[in-house]
Parts: C-alpha cells; structure tokens; sequence
C-alpha cells in the first residue's frame, strides 16, 4: 500500500487505487468521500483513523470481500448505502458518536449476524442485545441482520430493513407494528416463518420478494391493502388464505409463486391478470365475503 494509491483533496479521501486486502486509510483524513471504495473487491479489511468524521454514500458499496471494518468513535455520519452489498461483512459496531445513519446503509450485507451499537449513543440503540439498529426516540429498527431478535417495544420497520439477509430463517413481528414497508424482508431466501401481529394493516411493495424457502404465511384479518410484488418469486409457497379485510391488492403481488395451489379469496375483492401471473397450477377459490356481526 502506497501514499500514491489515495485520491485526497482537502482532507477528502476522494478514490483508493490500489488492490490491497488491508487498508489503513492515513491519519488527517476527515471525510471518506462518496464512492470512494466503490467495487474494490479485494479488500478484505480496513483501518480507518479517529480523525475521520463522516463516511460518504457508497463509500465502501459492493466490497464484496470486506469482512472487518472498526469505525472509530469520532465518526457522527454514516451516508446511504455506505456498506451496502458487503456480503461477507459479518458483524457491525456503531460507536456513541453516530448521530446520523443514511438510509440502505447495510442493504443487502447478506453474510451479516452480529450488530451492535454503543450503549451511550444517543441516538440509535440494539437494546436486549437485539443484534438490530433502532431509532431511539421512535423505536423504529433501521437495520437488521441474519440474528435479530426484535423488540416489542418496536413500532416501525424501515423498509429494506432485512433486505438480503440470507442466513435469516424466521421473525416475528411484535404487535403495534402497522406496516410492513417496501423491500422488508425481499431475498431472504432461508426464511420459513415469519408471525404477522393483528396490527399490521399494509403489505407493502417486493417486502417478501424471492423468499424463496417461505411455504405458508398467515395474513391477519387487520391488512387492508397488499401492494403489488409482495410476495413475487415464493417458490415454496403452496396455499394462501386472503382475509376478507383485504380491499386492495397490486399488480403481480403473487407472481412467479410457481407451487401455489389454492387461494382462498373473498369474491368481491379485486385482482388482476398480473395477480397470479407466472402460477401455472393455481385453483383460486371465490368465497362469499363475511357479514357483519348483527348489532
């Protein structure tokens, strides 16, 4: 490793040219620039100095080979999609100094098992060793990894929260979550169970896209609404019972689900041509949809 292989303007780390597996970026440094480790697919592991405040967007995006970083605790920002498809990172620290972590952050760091944040951070917390990131003041999980266990005391998921957790076999929802957002869970293809709480009203778009080992799932009667591609591309999935509260259904929300049998649907809720598209032994069931309780 040589000072030359180092882009730096200002005290912006701006672009590494080397192909080293271990890296330690020079003292001085105070901002890791936006794509400056972009598809360095050798490195391995990288120092990173106290005098480094901010990580940029895509800083370290698709180093497919980095197994270990440490970020220091001077570091208060960590950009979008800064680590995002690190495959083989396994584990992550955030120290106390974060104030601010960009969103997909972690997306797709399908190898990740262990996350941990610094208990005097402010900001975000892994409380009960939930190996998860959460937004403190609105009990929001930001990030999870392959071994989350979340909290009850979560309200919201951010979508692609789970996204391409690979290793994550089952989950469950705690109650007085409302949604589950775009992308949540898409191809986390060991996932087999998953428990939805009667608070959920919304499925959003791709959230279980290319789940490939789920074979049953038990929507509650408390979703409303199944945006489009919810559950396209679950191989194993054999039979699905949508309740009669659901209202809305999007286009291709069970696409390329190619060992669904039978859906038991109420019959005045509408579906498209796209709906069950690409489910070539598919018997949709049209039921007569529930009364209400007389008063």
């Amino acid at each position: 490793m040589k000072l030359t292989d180092f882009i730096i303007h200002r005290y912006i780390l701006k672009g590494y040219k080397g192909n080293d597996s271990c890296v330690t970026i020079p003292e001085g440094i105070t901002k890791i620039g936006n794509r400056a480790f972009e598809h360095c697919r050798s490195l391995t592991s990288i120092t990173i100095p106290d005098s480094v405040t901010q990580i940029g967007y895509q800083a370290f995006a698709f180093c497919s080979s980095l197994t270990s970083i440490t970020i220091p605790d001077s570091v208060t920002q960590i950009g979008d999609d800064a680590f995002r498809d690190c495959t083989s990172l396994t584990s992550i620290t955030i120290p106390d100094s974060v104030t601010e972590i960009g969103i997909f952050a972690f997306m797709d760091c399908s190898s990740l098992e262990c996350i941990k944040v610094d208990e005097n951070n402010g900001i975000y917390d892994s409380r009960n060793n939930c190996n998860a990131i959460i937004h403190t003041a609105s009990n929001t999980l930001i990030e999870g990894c392959n071994k989350t266990i979340i909290p009850d005391s979560v309200t919201k998921i951010e979508g692609c929260a789970f996204w391409g957790r690979k290793s994550l076999t089952s989950i469950n929802i705690p109650e007085g979550v409302t949604q589950i957002e775009a992308w949540t869970f898409s191809g986390c293809t060991s996932l087999t169970s998953i428990t939805i709480p009667d608070s959920v009203t919304e499925i959003g778009e791709f959230a279980f896209k290319d789940c490939t080992s789920l074979t049953s799932i038990n929507i509650p009667d408390s979703v409303t609404k199944i945006e489009g591609c919810a559950f396209w591309g679950c191989t194993l999935l054999t039979s699905i019972n949508i309740p009669d509260s659901v209202t809305q259904i999007g286009s291709s929300a069970f696409r390329g689900c190619e060992k669904l049998k039978y859906v038991s649907i109420a019959a005045n809720t509408p579906v498209d041509s796209s709906t069950f598209s690409e489910c070539p032994n598919v018997e949709i069931s049209r039921r007569s949809p529930s009364k209400p309780d007389a008063t």
